[in-house]
């Protein structure tokens, strides 16, 4: 399969779709039903890594959004975009100012997403503590 699904981490907290071309919607859309199956047993926050480094770049929406524009899951939490170039980077940042937030990250390879959420999730602790 082009997009294949796996758990980044041991403790199964971030999510790893792994694109590889060509792709489709449809094996995006198949790894996506998984990961929901995956995000609806959980009760705490699990992030996603969507590595595209050897893929063209997808478009921004990810993950399976509701009409609203909110995630379906309540415990979904950031994401990383894996990709080699600019064009991601400017997506992500054009996503995140139409949405108000900053949970969309781009980064140029898996170490830097790790690093990413590594950093981010430092901020996220101690902002919890406070």
């Amino acid at each position: 399969m082009a997009v294949d699904l796996r758990w980044l981490d041991e403790d199964d907290t971030v999510l790893h779709f792994v694109f590889r071309d060509p792709w489709t919607m449809a094996e995006f859309s198949a790894a996506n039903e998984v990961a929901s199956v995956w995000l609806k047993a959980r009760k705490d926050r699990i992030d996603a890594v969507f590595d595209m480094s050897n893929a063209m770049p997808p478009f921004m929406g990810g993950v399976q959004w509701a009409d609203d524009g909110e995630p379906h899951w309540d415990n979904l939490g950031r994401a990383v975009v894996v990709c080699n170039g600019h064009f991601v980077h400017l997506m992500t940042d054009v996503a995140n100012r139409l949405m108000g937030s900053a949970e969309i990250r781009a980064a140029n390879s898996l170490d830097d997403a790790v690093d990413l959420l590594l950093m981010d999730e430092s901020a996220y602790i101690r902002r919890r503590l406070m």
